[in-house]
């Protein structure tokens, strides 16, 4: 023990406390604390107020926060001196860890701030680890700040006690109880103030998709960017839980082979493998996928920020129109870091108490076409086919437009007895359809039909059925079908020669291979019910020998403003293609 007349020297009031940082991570240490309210006589019994945390530097709201004693601090009336002495539970931790057994408190006050840093985070983890009884609690209501009332002289630590799911993560704060000499005279203020110094941590999800805007077609690739700030637990933490989660939704299959992690953001290094494991769910209740870090090797890689990147294909689930088909990501850790042990992956973060998230929406949409005899757009035309083609398959414009040479249709369509067929699963853009029949005793179209997918907003209901194949290459993606079934995954099999599907979660048989989507068929129905999301084009056709103008880059298109579709409860047959450059 070691009496002295002034304050502990070099205990200042400075906070510990933990920061999500996205461009550098360092740690932040507090000024002293502000006193405030009257100075008052110090006495033996005197006590004051914390307030550990302000407005803009408050705790998790509703958390509760543990206040533990380190030194103790007691005043000599009678010889004006304060005396200083570790306590009981502080004396305990010293013998129970050896770089601190013989350390006094005379030995305590000479450390520099890393020393201070590294002793008070192992005695907050002592505390957890022990179910130490906090001196005082304190509780911090919907404001974030907690009031800890008639605390005596000394030197304490404040620890969250694990009651929180909040967003921000906090260290070790220390606070000194140390009076103001004012004309010769010890004085108390009547209360003092901690800042926490917190932040929440910060996730970003970017999508890049090929049509450069936010619309897709079935079978495109996209790449998703999650861009994760790295922790920077404090010393002597036994929770350092790091790690993240992706949810796709049923339009979505995910491409493990394809997730790398960088430590930059140009996306030049890589961090090392064994620095994260990826883990595929086949439950997709709370996850497609974690990414579980291992938080001392990528804090010994120097990284600061994390850049998350992984490719999907858009499958023959994703949903048409304005509901979108959205991918979240969630980072899980822990706002106590002295409470427990790092968790992992497998508990779907009901043990990781602090989140955050952010979600990624892409969408498709549909197109419907009416072929009809020209001047009688009641008079339907059965049994037209055309061959669908993106505007990047076609050269010159006008009637001299036509499909490059070794271009593949993305679809072949035909209209059935109402005369309309549908292709589902479209980005926005140019199309171009080129009639390869035409209905008996009906002229063949000589010039392709352009149509506008601009603005889909009509509500038509469609089904879809499937064909698959196990020949991949002429498939619509590179990847297996597969499907979710009361958030199970379940994948596409085929027999040799056989082109029934059959679904399961491991392949059923020796001789079953993947299967993988080759086309699609449209039925549409009489509806005003669908999802919005579709557009509807008009297109004429007519008998004889002078083919009328009938639109597109020659041939004119009528659009349907209205959002009813009549066309009876015929099926419509749609063979997609597989679009040429899948994987650009």
């Amino acid at each position: 023990m070691k009496t002295q007349s002034k304050t502990i020297k070099g205990l200042v009031a400075w906070i510990l406390t933990f920061i999500v940082v996205v461009a550098t991570a360092i740690p932040t240490w507090a000024t002293t604390n502000n006193g405030t309210g009257n100075l008052v006589k110090l006495t033996k019994d005197s006590t004051t107020t914390i307030y550990v945390g302000t407005t803009d530097n408050e705790a998790n709201k509703n958390d509760i926060l543990g206040l533990y004693q380190v030194i103790q601090t007691t005043f000599d009336e009678k010889n004006n001196t304060l005396t200083h002495q570790f306590t009981e539970e502080f004396n305990k931790f010293k013998q129970e860890n050896q770089k601190y057994k013989d350390i006094n408190e005379d030995t305590y006050m000479k450390y520099e701030e890393e020393q201070l840093k590294a002793v008070l985070g192992e005695f907050a983890a002592y505390v957890k680890a022990h179910s130490v009884e906090a001196d005082k609690t304190a509780n911090t209501g919907d404001t974030g700040i907690a009031r800890f009332d008639t605390v005596g002289l000394g030197q304490y630590i404040v620890v969250g006690l694990g009651s929180s799911t909040g967003t921000k993560i906090y260290q070790t704060v220390s606070v000194e109880v140390q009076p103001s000499v004012e004309n010769g005279e010890y004085k108390l203020y009547e209360s003092y103030t901690v800042d926490m110094k917190t932040a929440d941590v910060p996730i970003e999800k970017e999508v890049t998709v090929p049509s450069g805007d936010n619309s897709v077609s079935i079978g495109d690739k996209v790449t998703y960017t999650v861009t994760v700030g790295i922790p920077t637990y404090p010393a002597g933490a036994t929770n350092k839980t790091f790690y993240m989660g992706d949810k796709m939704s049923n339009g979505l299959t995910f491409d493990d082979a394809s997730l790398k992690v960088y430590t930059d953001e140009a996306r030049k290094n890589l961090l090392d493998s064994e620095a994260y494991t990826v883990e595929k769910k086949e439950d997709t209740t709370n996850a497609t996928f974690y990414v579980n870090f291992d938080y001392d090797k990528v804090v010994a890689a120097g990284a600061t920020t994390l850049y998350v990147v992984y490719d999907a294909y858009i499958n023959e689930n994703a949903q048409v129109g304005t509901v979108g088909i959205t991918n979240e990501a969630k980072l899980y850790y822990t706002s106590n870091p002295f409470d427990g042990n790092t968790w992992e992956p497998g508990h779907d973060g009901e043990e990781a108490n602090g989140e955050a998230s952010d979600t990624a929406t892409v969408y498709t949409y549909g197109l419907v076409i009416k072929k009809y005899e020209t001047a009688n757009e009641n008079k339907v035309l059965a049994n037209a086919t055309f061959e669908v083609y993106k505007a990047s398959d076609i050269i010159n414009e006008g009637a001299d437009a036509t499909v490059n040479s070794g271009a593949k249709p993305i679809a072949t369509i035909t209209t059935d007895a109402t005369g309309y067929i549908a292709l589902n699963g479209l980005a926005k853009g140019t199309y171009y359809l080129k009639e390869t029949k035409a209905p008996s005793g009906y002229n063949l179209l000589t010039e392709l039909v352009q149509v506008e997918l601009t603005n889909p907003t009509s509500k038509i209901t469609t089904t879809n059925n499937y064909k698959y194949t196990s020949n991949i290459e002429e498939a619509m993606m590179d990847v297996q079908a597969q499907r979710i079934v009361d958030n199970t995954v379940e994948y596409g099999w085929l027999q040799k020669d056989s082109t029934k599907v059959t679904w399961a979660k491991n392949k059923p048989g020796d001789t079953y291979l993947p299967a993988y989507l080759l086309s699609t068929e449209t039925s549409v129905s009489n509806s005003e019910n669908g999802e919005a999301g579709y557009e509807i084009a008009k297109v004429e056709n007519s008998t004889g020998a002078q083919l009328p103008s009938t639109g597109g880059a020659g041939r004119k298109v009528f659009y349907i403003a209205g959002p009813i579709l009549m066309v009876g409860a015929g099926v419509i047959l749609v063979t997609r293609k597989r679009m040429e450059g899948k994987d650009n």
